[in-house]
């Protein structure tokens, strides 16, 4: 935990559309977890923006299979975000379901780091769909994924249905 009283979260986006409401869930769920003042967002990964888009190219190495020992150098993309990584206390994955599981640019950002950057760090999910089932399937298929890279998941999970119509791209809600 960091130094000061308050855990610094890394928050995961997983759309990479360009027309998304990815940004909109973003900035109201980000809104709602600082309300107690427990948390500090460091960070916010974006597969689309991160690193200039460097998240939606295939991946040709992960990580942690560069041979640091032997001299070999990961890209200075990676080592930045693993700089990023490193920092966290906690994570928050915002993300809407892709054909009713993880949508592919978070599950990609998220595997080109292992266990070590996210070992025993509690993480949480907001999924989000214009559906009635609020991208709750994305979220169970998230379970076994975060709990693989080491995460701690916690059980509580956020579902946003018909997400288009109740939260404006400011990220309030008709009641606020």
């Amino acid at each position: 935990m960091s130094s000061s009283s308050k855990l610094r979260l890394i928050t995961f986006l997983g759309s990479t559309r360009k027309k998304r409401a990815n940004d909109a869930v973003a900035k109201f769920v980000q809104s709602r977890v600082s309300v107690n003042g427990s948390f500090e967002n460091i960070a916010t990964l974006d597969p689309r923006d991160t690193e200039n888009g460097f998240f939606t190219r295939l991946m040709d190495k992960a990580y942690f299979h560069y041979k640091i020992s032997e001299g070999e150098s990961p890209p200075t993309e990676l080592e930045n975000t693993a700089k990023v990584l490193r920092e966290a206390d906690c994570f928050l994955i915002i993300t809407p379901e892709y054909n009713h599981s993880i949508a592919p640019g978070l599950s990609n950002i998220m595997s080109y780091f292992g266990s070590s950057f996210y070992g025993f760090k509690p993480s949480g999910v907001a999924t989000y769909s214009a559906g009635n089932w609020g991208g709750t399937r994305a979220g169970v298929a998230l379970r076994p994924f975060l709990s693989e890279l080491g995460t701690v998941y916690c059980i509580f999970a956020l579902a946003l249905t018909s997400e288009t119509h109740t939260i404006s791209r400011a990220g309030l809600m008709p009641m606020q």
